[in-house]
């Protein structure tokens, strides 16, 4: 488990992990907003895979959380399988926008670690890149999500990655910061590997059903930028990596890991 770094750029202000997430999607909001063409590309996404042969199991009309809605596409893609899905995030502007813009579906402003939920109210839980943002650890969020979810409902999650690739450069990195000046940094999310995500999961209760590396061709598009400066969205970097992506072992260049786990009955 490993932490990753942001420098600060603004040193004028001290600020914290609330207001730091918050501050990042309403960028995200502000340079591309929210389109809803996106959304029928979902069905091929590797966390759709994984989530369809559970999500069969579940009745229509089962109650479902996205943690960490971010742009609400999610819930705009699984409530069209009959599901009833609550957003919530952390960003007001984010929550503002979207209950403006997606009439019928609902977002509520709040903290993943103290959700407002009754206990046992969930048939499943999702979360895509949100857990890890912590510096506690992702016990708090894996906790709550326990003590929402209905005995044997499911929670889908992924978190970053700690792959080869990853470590061996952190050990670079560690050496040179100790000779170069470091600029002001602040903890930004934890880097897992598979292990320690079963870990995690299991000690709070959850049976898990699976856990797998996703994301590879965007690791390499990751890879290609930081060390070849290429953008990661160009069809020359899109295309080099699709050419490799069969080539490169998930454990030296995955970019995320997803986690599919069952509450266990008390």
């Amino acid at each position: 488990m490993r932490k990753d770094y942001q420098i600060i750029e603004d040193t004028s202000f001290e600020i914290n992990e609330i207001d730091a997430v918050e501050k990042q999607w309403t960028n995200i909001w502000d340079k591309g907003g929210w389109k809803q063409r996106r959304v029928k590309y979902f069905k091929y996404k590797e966390e759709y895979r994984v989530m369809l042969p559970f999500l069969k199991k579940l009745q229509p009309g089962a109650n479902g959380l996205d943690g960490g809605c971010g742009l609400g596409e999610w819930i705009l893609f699984l409530s069209k399988l009959n599901f009833n899905i609550v957003g919530i995030d952390i960003s007001k502007v984010l929550v503002e926008k979207l209950n403006k813009l997606m009439k019928g579906y609902k977002f509520i402003l709040g903290d993943i670690r103290n959700l407002e939920f009754e206990n046992d109210s969930m048939d499943f839980y999702y979360s895509w890149g949100t857990f890890e943002h912590f510096e506690e650890g992702l016990d708090p969020c894996i906790m709550e999500a326990y003590r929402v979810l209905k005995p044997n409902g499911y929670l889908f999650i992924s978190v970053p990655y700690d792959n080869l690739r990853h470590s061996l450069k952190s050990i670079f990195i560690s050496k040179l910061k100790v000779k170069a000046k470091i600029k002001l940094e602040r903890f930004y999310q934890w880097r897992l590997t598979q292990s320690e995500l079963s870990h995690y999961l299991s000690r709070n209760g959850f049976n898990v059903e699976k856990v797998k590396i996703i994301h590879k061709r965007q690791g390499i598009q990751r890879f290609l930028q930081q060390n070849f400066y290429m953008c990661p969205t160009s069809f020359i970097c899109r295309l080099i990596a699709l050419i490799l992506c069969p080539f490169i072992p998930g454990k030296l260049i995955g970019h995320m890991i997803i986690a599919v786990a069952v509450k266990v009955k008390n």
